[in-house]
């Protein structure tokens, strides 16, 4: 797959080109003829994935008939379900080994940066070789990945490169000149060979590579040279038909069907009856020769050929023509749409660029709808927001408010979410704050519907950071308050139940469990997966921390399943993970091993570092009490690791525990040394309550005193 300039905004465009090589899908197919391809496909190879298949269409560019699984799926999670669905479908069309190849990846999307990394994150779930490459400016690797930085030539290498490509020469080219042009090229093998070929022709050597470039384009006929720059407009692949719509008429050398064997050696015809360059850097000097105000009106040529041709059916690559044509208007228009679209297909990042650009151009226009703005200036806060980039999103909450100072209701629903921006991270005490001036400017609005439903959404979520800030008695008066409320809609009195079974609980108050059934009446009665899932989550902690091991398991159980139809993959895979350690305390090994093995696979793949660490603790756990002493310690290890990176620091307590079991049940002198250690640090730090009675019990255990022993519970079903 090569990654495209033009299309670097599109979401999943490297996705797409993948998936419609793989499936045999013409890359212009239209959307419905494609969606017929991949039903046909998945029919024969991928029929569990049937009901997910409109996820799938997304990345392949198709539409296909909407299903109930994919309606019923929370707003927030449909990004990770369709990632998932997608890496799923492409395992099963290609289960045999292969390299996917990513080039130029400086202009890879987003979206399918983002796919691509979490496929690379499930190790050893693909038999795939995966190669990115490109000018990166970033140095992160994806976890699992190997990164290859390629540097300059050694002078060696280059001088052994530069006697290859002169061996072709009708005369020898001197050993000197061959020395100069390797000292010339900085190292670049590109530069370095066109140099030898310019030194084999006769030639000067120039400065730099655009230069050497130039002088070659400068000999080609004018009007041949014409369409070489001019074409570099269009992109850096396209079909003829554009180019010579936009400027046949005044190149005629763009209608001669031997052009593109004239310029054989910067450009070819592919497969497909398109045109490409076959070097970036060839488009890239081609386009800087051209006068900026000549690029604007080619832009312009360009952007409205294909309009004509295809309507809005790319809108992504019309606001970019447009934009660079400073045609302000149409880029405005064009970059809505485009936003639109990539939120739809929950491509936060990309959808945010495109609201970005949108704005841009609206400055220089006159006449665009204030409600527009309005709305477009929001929706960038939303991606951003959704993209994880909270600056930009409280930015863009704040524009939206000074375009609206005389709206309370909106004003109120702004500060909402500017609160919350700073309540994810961390600063509790200022979110309180802005809540509280959302809670005021609500009171301005006056009684309404809307108001009541926003004022219940302010005290929800000002209970809500009393709740992370450990003030329980606080969260429950502020989910009293909420529940106090006129014509209080249903959602919010579930919500506000919600948190009061979290508070009871942490209070040891038996209303949890009352509070908590109360709030999945009312989450199912509205069809609310995901609040349903976290109601059920928390009564299925409070059976479990009863002792009542069989509630809890059908609790979680629940609660998966319904993880699962909203979409919520990773806590689907902490109620697995939960399920799994309940199977391992009641020594169903095989079981337990199949659930921490099933959330391992989940959470490497949504990189989620501390699931990762905590399902290969566990397995650790399970290998070690089966006997399989050296697996345990591998998995054992590789939790420490990561909780340590993370500074989990109680975690890797509780796995260090799990490492000293490991050596007592092999009667390893080193086991007595290591609890006794971890008894003291238990004592001197925050550790888990757990921790220094199950270290004096072993501590008992080595030293048989066994009237210690019965007192800490070590013969009981829950030790």
């Amino acid at each position: 797959v090569n990654c495209e300039r033009y299309e670097a905004s599109t979401p999943y465009y490297a996705i797409r080109m993948l998936l419609r090589h793989l499936l045999e899908i013409p890359e212009l197919a239209e959307g419905r003829t494609a969606g017929d391809e991949l039903r046909a496909k998945a029919e024969e190879e991928a029929p569990d994935l049937l009901p997910w298949l409109p996820l799938i269409a997304i990345p392949l560019g198709a539409d296909v008939s909407p299903t109930k699984e994919v309606d019923s799926l929370a707003d927030r999670f449909r990004k990770e379900r369709t990632q998932e669905a997608t890496l799923e479908f492409l395992e099963q069309v290609l289960p045999e080994p292969a390299a996917l190849v990513f080039d130029n990846a400086q202009w890879l999307d987003d979206s399918s940066e983002e796919l691509i990394e979490r496929g690379v994150a499930n190790k050893g779930r693909f038999p795939w070789l995966v190669c990115i490459s490109g000018r990166l400016e970033h140095s992160e690797s994806t976890a699992g990945a190997r990164r290859l930085n390629l540097g300059p030539l050694s002078s060696e290498d280059g001088l052994e490169l530069a006697r290859a490509v002169a061996v072709s020469a009708d005369q020898p080219i001197p050993h000197h000149r061959l020395i100069e042009a390797v000292e010339r090229s900085g190292g670049s093998p590109l530069f370095l060979i066109s140099l030898v070929t310019a030194v084999r022709e006769g030639g000067e050597l120039p400065a730099n590579v655009e230069d050497l470039i130039n002088s070659r384009f400068d000999k080609l006929e004018q009007g041949v040279r014409k369409v070489l720059r001019y074409a570099s407009v269009v992109g850096r692949r396209f079909q003829p038909e554009i180019l010579t719509a936009s400027i046949g008429g005044e190149v005629p050398e763009a209608l001669d069907p031997e052009i593109w064997n004239r310029l054989g050696e910067y450009m070819e015809e592919t497969p497909g009856g398109e045109v490409q360059f076959r070097e970036n850097l060839f488009q890239d000097v081609a386009y800087a020769g051209l006068p900026f105000r000549l690029r604007k009106e080619l832009h312009m040529r360009v952007g409205e050929v294909f309009e004509e041709r295809s309507g809005d059916e790319n809108p992504q690559l019309l606001s970019r023509h447009f934009s660079l044509a400073e045609d302000h208007g149409r880029a405005w228009r064009y970059s809505v749409r485009a936003g639109d679209q990539a939120a739809d297909e929950y491509a936060h990042v990309d959808a945010g660029e495109l609201y970005r650009r949108a704005l841009e151009s609206a400055r220089r226009i006159q006449g665009v709808a204030a409600a527009e703005l309005v709305r477009v200036t929001e929706a960038l806060g939303t991606e951003s927001e959704l993209a994880g980039l909270y600056a930009d999103a409280d930015v863009a909450f704040a524009a939206t408010r000074k375009r609206i100072p005389d709206d309370p209701l909106a004003q109120g629903r702004l500060l909402r979410r500017q609160g919350l921006l700073r309540e994810r991270s961390g600063n509790y005490s200022v979110a309180l704050r802005w809540l509280t001036r959302g809670m005021k400017s609500i009171e301005v609005a006056g009684a309404s519907v809307e108001a009541t439903a926003e004022m219940a959404e302010l005290i929800l979520a000002y209970a809500g950071v009393r709740y992370r800030q450990g003030h329980y008695h606080r969260c429950i008066r502020s989910s009293q308050q909420a529940l106090d409320l006129p014509n209080l809609p249903r959602a919010k009195e579930a919500h506000a139940r919600y948190l009061l079974c979290l508070a009871y609980a942490h209070l040891a108050d038996p209303l949890s469990e009352e509070e908590g059934k109360r709030a999945l009446m009312v989450f199912d009665e509205i069809k609310d997966l995901l609040g349903k899932a976290n109601v059920l989550n928390n009564l299925g902690m409070n059976a479990y921390y009863r002792g009542d091991w069989d509630n809890a398991l059908e609790y979680w159980a629940r609660s998966k399943e319904a993880r699962e139809a909203c979409g919520d993959i990773i806590g689907a895979a902490t109620q697995t993970n939960n399920l799994g350690e309940i199977y391992s305390d009641q020594g169903r090994w095989d079981e337990g091993r199949q659930c921490f093995t099933e959330a391992l696979r989940i959470w490497e793949g949504a990189g989620y570092d501390v699931g990762v660490a905590l399902a290969s603790s566990n397995l650790g756990r399970v290998e070690s009490r089966v006997g399989n002493f050296d697996l345990a310690a591998q998995w054992l290890t590789t939790a420490r690791e990561r909780f340590e990176g993370i500074g989990a620091a109680a975690f890797v307590l509780e796995t260090d525990v799990r490492r000293a079991e490991n050596l007592m049940l092999q009667s390893e002198p080193a086991a007595l040394s290591l609890a006794q250690d971890l008894a003291e640090l238990a004592e001197s730090t925050t550790a888990p309550a757990c921790i220094r009675p199950l270290c004096d019990g072993w501590l008992a255990f080595r030293s048989g005193n066994r009237t210690r022993r019965t007192k800490l519970g070590l013969n009981s079903k829950t030790a």
